[in-house]
């Protein structure tokens, strides 16, 4: 948080009150409401947006701002940085502290109830990484 308030300066009080949470902290699935074509027509570009040194993956931060960039063109309130804290870390596989752009998706997936996924399941698709940032450098 920046300076004890949310995401640009706003108290945090009134957004994301009363989410249900899960025991590890990241936010239930489905608080959201993202349709496959949101995710499908805009992931990309907030994604490509923060990627600012072109590397294929985005920090925390990097994915805060996309994530809540998302949000507001798709009309939904903005995730408070505690809420992804917890999705941030259930996505970061190997703890490197960044994720890659299909990683990026299916958190935006999870977070609008498209997808469930499972820490099993994403250390499976873990090593399609290189893969994954192969494809991605073909956007630019």
């Amino acid at each position: 948080m920046y300076g004890g308030y949310g995401y640009g300066g706003i108290p945090p009080t009134g957004y994301g009150m009363g989410a249900p949470m899960h025991p590890g902290g990241f936010q239930q699935q489905g608080r959201y409401m993202f349709s496959r074509q949101m995710i499908d027509m805009q992931a990309r570009s907030t994604f490509m947006k923060y990627d600012y040194n072109r590397n294929g993956v985005l920090g925390f931060r990097e994915v805060f701002g996309a994530v809540n960039e998302f949000c507001a063109i798709n009309g939904q309130m903005p995730v408070m940085q505690d809420e992804l804290m917890g999705l941030f870390a259930m996505f970061d596989i190997d703890g490197s502290g960044q994720i890659d752009f299909f990683e990026y998706k299916m958190l935006l997936e999870q977070l609008g109830g498209l997808n469930t996924y499972d820490r099993g399941m994403l250390m499976g698709l873990r090593g399609q990484r290189g893969y994954h940032l192969q494809q991605y450098n073909g956007f630019w």
